[in-house]
C-alpha cells in the first residue's frame, strides 16, 4: 500500500468501523472483520461515494472480494468518469 488514495480509503473504512487502521490490509475481506456488518457495509459504500465520487453501483461495490479489489474498482471508475 504505497498510494495515498489507498491509505485514505482504508482510513475511511477503519474510521467507519471504529477499528484501528492496522487491522486492515489490501487483502482484508469484509467477513474477516466482525464490525463490518451489513449496515456498516452500506454506510461504507455511501461514504466512498461521497468522499471519492467513483460512480460505483452497489453491485460493483459488493462484487469486490477485499479492500484491494475495492480500491482498484474505485480507481478504475474514477478514470472512466474523467473521460
Amino acid at each position: 500500500m504505497n498510494n495515498s488514495l489507498d491509505l485514505k480509503i482504508i482510513k475511511t473504512i477503519a474510521e467507519e468501523l471504529r477499528i484501528d487502521i492496522s487491522q486492515l490490509t489490501l487483502e482484508t475481506k469484509p467477513y474477516n472483520i466482525v464490525e463490518w456488518d451489513s449496515m456498516n457495509n452500506t454506510l461504507i459504500f455511501l461514504l466512498i461515494e461521497q468522499q471519492f465520487s467513483p460512480g460505483l453501483t452497489f453491485e460493483e461495490y459488493s462484487s469486490c472480494q477485499n479492500i484491494g479489489e475495492l480500491i482498484a474498482c474505485i480507481k478504475s471508475n474514477s478514470i472512466k468518469s474523467k473521460n
